[in-house]
């Protein structure tokens, strides 16, 4: 029923009837790209390795300028994608107890420390890097448990930390990242010299 063409008599103020096939359009994304609905919200960055065997990290900063931190497709964690089914580990640095949530005595930390060590398969050690100057605000522990998801979910269930820039300013807090079309250009190759 289109409501501009209805007389007063036969508008339903009680029980309107919608015309759902109108908002198909605006879901048919979202099984084959579930966090499509996130990138209106989040700012993506990425944080480039310094060496072949860290990997690039994915930086997605919300609204409220805290950061997700995960690992960028290509991070040799992430083996060859969500089916490698190779044996994956995570250990988180030592920041005093903080894994969880805990906001108390959160840990200051700068764009080059340490924040996990991620061995794969092939006995690599893997450091990721905390990308941000801040505080760390949780580290997710549900990987030392499903090291997994960190392949089969990487921006989502499977992000690394959660990280409160020390400045407030995220261009500034964010200016040693590149943003995600520069990432898109670097054709593969994101690892810059030390």
């Amino acid at each position: 029923m289109d409501p501009t063409n209805a007389t007063p008599a036969s508008l339903n103020i009680v029980n309107p009837i919608y015309d759902l096939d109108e908002f198909l359009p605006l879901t048919t994304n979202w099984l084959s790209d579930p966090i499509s609905r996130l990138r209106a919200y989040f700012t993506t960055h990425y944080f480039l390795a310094t060496d072949v065997n860290e990997g690039d990290l994915t930086i997605r900063q919300a609204p409220n300028k805290l950061c997700v931190i995960s690992l960028a497709k290509g991070h040799p964690g992430r083996g060859s994608g969500k089916d490698d089914l190779s044996p994956l580990s995570i250990t988180f640095s030592d920041f005093k107890g903080i894994v969880g949530k805990n906001k108390k005595h959160a840990p200051t930390v700068n764009s080059i420390s340490p924040l996990a060590e991620i061995t794969t398969a092939d006995g690599n050690i893997h450091i990721v890097r905390a990308a941000v100057h801040g505080q760390v605000m949780e580290l997710n522990e549900r990987l030392l448990k499903e090291p997994m998801l960190m392949r089969q979910k990487p921006d989502t269930e499977g992000f690394i930390a959660i990280i409160k820039p020390k400045i407030e300013n995220s261009e500034k807090a964010l200016s040693h990242c590149v943003t995600e079309e520069k990432w898109h250009e670097k054709d593969g190759d994101h690892v810059m010299n030390a």
